[in-house]
């Protein structure tokens, strides 16, 4: 095998040498001449017998016939199900077996509840109509609308804010002519007075109003004893100033504000944080408590 296999590779050498030297370096063609077969006559493929290829019939299979047995599916469910499986008990059904479910034995109306009727919700009366409005927090007059905000609020929503009437449109606006439109109707707030405008559609009816809306600012608060610093904070606008005594109170005595250092100018009653102060504390003894009068 392996010298028939020489044999072959010395022929197909041959041949290659053969086919290199008969070869046109320029052109590539092959000069049949040159090996010996210039007088070949010339071959017709049309003129080639046809070749019939013999029909093969591959020999017929026949599987098996296989016969599933019949089963009756619901039965086969049932049989193997437990109580637990179907949740009777969750259904009200707990009495219920599962043969009764297999039979029908059973009044399925005993488990069946009528629904409580449905009362129509009474229509709000303080809904807004034609171009009105109804606030959540912020306060109108007329067509001002007005409201203050904690220092920390730096965005403010209008959507939960403004209602309007069904079928109305509400448009929030940076400008009185209505062109800087705010399609979020949320906004920035500078600290102090912001203003905004509301435009109410509703057909052929306009309603329009305009918003101050207030980032209370803070202040700064200095509280002095004599030319002792006691306390420095820095409280809201609007802050109550009783409201931070409360840590500066003495057992036994009374404490005034004074709004002057010779303490002659005492500070209002009720008096709340409006703009940058210094306060001065007068501690005076409080007077002994009234001895109850005997019967």
């Amino acid at each position: 095998m392996k010298r028939t296999h020489q044999i072959l590779m010395l022929v197909l050498l041959l041949g290659t040498l053969l086919l290199l030297a008969a070869c046109d370096p320029n052109t590539g063609a092959v000069d049949l001449d040159a090996l010996g077969l210039g007088d070949l006559p010339e071959i017709n493929l049309e003129d080639l017998p046809e070749i019939e290829l013999p029909e093969i019939k591959l020999p017929e299979v026949k599987l098996p016939e296989v016969k599933l047995p019949e089963i009756d599916l619901e039965d086969a469910i049932l049989d193997n199900l437990t109580p637990e499986d179907v949740g009777l008990g969750d259904l009200g059904l707990g009495d219920v077996t599962l043969g009764d479910l297999k039979d029908g034995n059973f009044d399925i109306s005993a488990f069946i509840t009528t629904a409580p009727p449905t009362t129509a919700v009474p229509p709000d009366p303080n809904a807004p109509t034609g171009v009105d409005i109804r606030l959540a927090t912020l306060s109108l007059s007329g067509t001002e609308v007005s409201g203050a905000v904690p220092n920390g609020t730096e965005i403010f929503f209008f959507a939960p804010e403004v209602t309007v009437a069904d079928g109305a449109t509400c448009t929030i606006t940076l400008d009185v002519l209505g062109r800087d439109v705010v399609y979020s109707k949320t906004v920035p707030l500078e600290v102090g007075d912001n203003t905004f405008y509301i435009l109410v559609e509703n057909r052929k009816d306009v309603g329009f109003y305009r918003v101050t809306l207030r980032r209370r600012p803070l202040f700064s608060l200095t509280l002095m004893e004599g030319t002792e610093v006691v306390k420095e904070c820095t409280p809201e606008e609007g802050t109550a100033i009783a409201d931070l005594m409360a840590e500066l109170a003495r057992p036994g005595y009374l404490l005034t504000l004074y709004t002057d250092s010779a303490m002659t100018l005492p500070l209002a009653e009720g008096a709340t944080v409006t703009e940058d102060l210094t306060l001065y504390l007068g501690y005076t003894p409080a007077p002994p408590p009234e001895e109850p009068i005997p019967e």
